[in-house]
């Protein structure tokens, strides 16, 4: 998937990274914010669990709220 944006230093700040375990664990990190999300759960569904969509959604909230973006 390309990024609509040309400039090199807008597309780095939107790198992040997720580790994902197979009973629901996580650890989300977004470098250029400095933020990280550790989520150590155990899930009786590994996979399509929909507890996941939730975690996924707090991650991205977190992320709007307090990342590079949201400073003023």
């Amino acid at each position: 998937m390309k990024l609509p944006m040309t400039d090199s230093s807008a597309r780095n700040r939107l790198r992040m990274f997720a580790m994902l375990g197979t009973n629901g664990q996580a650890i989300f990190v977004d470098p250029a914010s400095k933020l990280v999300l550790v989520h150590t759960a155990v899930r009786l569904k590994p996979n399509k669990d929909p507890a996941a969509r939730e975690l996924i959604a707090l991650w991205f909230g977190l992320v709007r709220e307090l990342g590079v973006s949201a400073v003023r």
